[in-house]
């Protein structure tokens, strides 16, 4: 399941070949000892240098994800604000018409009460 990316060459510095105490040079089995040594050393920076590649790979891979994550919830966060938007909106046209339909309800009250008061007066008038 792993992607594998093209790799690039990895440098590996070398350890400096030891000299002996006495400053005579080593031996052809010391030397070879130590190569090896040296090449297993090489190997195993070699290893971790790819397992920290993987592991950067892995992280790279998460944080994408995480940023698709990120951007959907900005999207769907926006969505949400032009609903709330739109409902304060329609909330606030209501509440005119409310006070208005208030208003209206109020004049015809005072229209009928002087209505009848007018017409009151008439028949008192007509009693005299």
């Amino acid at each position: 399941e792993e992607e594998e990316a093209p790799r690039k060459p990895v440098k590996v510095k070398r350890a400096k070949k030891p000299v002996d105490d006495d400053g005579a040079g080593m031996t052809s089995e010391d030397s070879s000892a130590d190569e090896m040594n040296t090449v297993q050393m090489d190997a195993q920076k070699v290893q971790h240098m790819l397992e920290k590649q993987m592991e950067f790979k892995k992280l790279q891979r998460h944080l994408q994800q995480l940023q698709q994550e990120v951007d959907r919830l900005k999207k769907e966060n926006k969505q949400k604000e032009k609903e709330c938007t739109e409902a304060k909106q329609k909330a606030a046209i209501a509440e005119r018409v409310r006070r208005n339909a208030e208003m209206q309800l109020q004049k015809e009250k005072t229209a009928r009460l002087s209505l009848e008061q007018a017409y009151a007066a008439k028949l008192l008038d007509e009693d005299r």
